[in-house]
């Protein structure tokens, strides 16, 4: 038996200095050029980061999705059917990628489910969510994903068809809050670019949410982006969004646009310098609407009032404006948000409904707000986890209560829509 080999403390040492050398060398080799281990680590540690910050996350997790309850009730709890608009509700659960449809009595009609695999995109611990969804008449189903943490992951546009199979995704521009769809075809989404500054406005310096308008088209391709920041800068309406960057807006977040609609020929007829193709934006900080000219890409109106976080302005017959305010009937601090009614003509505007002690109407954040054909208003009282219908009078002819629990914790709702009850696509549960 030979004589084992006796390491002496420098030849320990040189072989120490010789190996990290060599994984230096290779780490460095594949991190220029973006190699194998390189990739694989560093996804290995972007995970890892995001397992140790999700108990962090938990908390807020509940609060952005959840919140106190207000009843005990689940489902339908009031039902008017001489009064309603038939037909089957659509919404988007909070704590996930999911999109309910459920009839006149809410009995589940169908449901979509994604996850990020649907989207392209690896798993990992930040929850995705949808904050808006559309149906379309073939039924297929057009949808807004948004992260929990802003940049943590993508956020963007799909479509899935009537299966539930995924056509396309457009991650282009970071989407956020609200969509439409135009008659062609194409998705108007609100569109996010975060800057240091603004790259020609020095009096915008700072961090700058720079928002947008984008158009996709119906294969999910970018038609065009109208910058929002760059409309107001070129417009005779500067000054509105110069007083906000003076005031209390130094995260950058100047207008925080939550809403669009795009108008069609009539409505445009309704609303003062409108026209068709134009869009009607809210804006939680300015505490108003905006008429964005798509063509010039210039501001053409703003309509401001005594108003107070707007959310979901849509175009009745008779050209008045219907939005939710979060805050509006603060005179009744248990029931204080409101369905207004304004005359973009006049400047008159009517809350004409904000609810009862005995059935509140009450969000302090998002909200959303759809016009049925009938003249009837669909309400998402989101973050009661609940939705509402009332007549243009103000009366309640129907609400649901998300049935999603977490002890005395109720779901967040988010904006869809009421469709027929028959389409085009057979709907049903999946």
């Amino acid at each position: 038996m030979g004589k084992r080999f006796n390491w002496t403390t420098g030849a320990k040492g040189l072989w120490v200095v010789a190996l990290l050398l060599v994984v230096y060398s290779g780490g460095l080799f594949t991190a220029v050029f973006d190699g194998w281990p390189y990739k694989k680590a560093e996804a290995l540690v972007t995970y890892i980061r995001a397992v140790l910050e999700r108990d962090a996350l938990d908390h807020d997790y509940l609060a952005f999705r959840y919140y106190p309850a207000r009843t005990l009730e689940k489902g339908v709890t009031v039902n008017k059917p001489a009064q309603r608009y038939e037909g089957l509700t659509l919404y988007a659960v909070a704590d996930r990628m999911e999109a309910r449809l459920v009839d006149g009595q809410g009995k589940l009609v169908r449901r979509w489910r994604f996850t990020m695999w649907d989207l392209g995109e690896s798993q990992t611990p930040n929850p995705l969510f949808l904050r808006r969804v559309r149906l379309m008449q073939n039924g297929d189903l057009v949808a807004l994903f948004r992260p929990m943490l802003a940049g943590r992951q993508p956020s963007g546009m799909m479509r899935a068809d009537a299966t539930g199979k995924v056509q396309w995704v457009f991650k282009g521009h970071p989407a956020h809050h609200d969509f439409d769809v135009l008659s062609n075809g194409q998705v108007a989404v609100l569109t996010q670019q975060f800057a240091p500054q603004h790259p020609t406005a020095p009096e915008l310096d700072g961090p700058l949410i720079i928002e947008e308008l984008t158009l996709v088209d119906e294969a999910g391709q970018l038609v065009k982006t109208v910058s929002i920041i760059d409309a107001f800068l070129h417009s005779p309406f500067k000054d509105r969004l110069l007083k906000l960057k003076e005031g209390h807006r130094a995260d950058g977040d100047l207008l925080h646009i939550n809403s669009v609609h795009m108008l069609s020929a009539a409505e445009a007829a309704q609303i003062p310098k409108a026209k068709a193709g134009d869009a009607l934006l809210g804006s939680l900080n300015l505490n108003g609407m905006v008429l964005l000219d798509m063509a010039s890409q210039r501001i053409a109106g703003v309509f401001q009032k005594d108003f107070n976080g707007i959310h979901g302005p849509v175009i009745q017959s008779d050209g008045s404006i219907v939005f939710l305010e979060n805050f509006g009937g603060g005179a009744h601090p248990d029931y204080r948000s409101a369905l207004t009614r304004y005359n973009p003509a006049t400047g008159q505007a009517d809350r004409f409904y904000i609810g009862t002690k005995d059935r509140p109407f009450f969000t302090d954040q998002r909200g959303m707000v759809v016009l049925l054909p009938n003249g009837n208003i669909l309400a998402y009282e989101s973050n009661a986890g609940c939705i509402i219908e009332v007549t243009p009078a103000g009366e309640l002819v129907w609400q649901y209560y998300n049935p999603d629990r977490i002890q005395d914790m109720i779901g967040v709702v988010f904006g869809g829509g009421r469709y027929p009850t028959r389409l085009e696509t057979p709907v049903t549960l999946n």
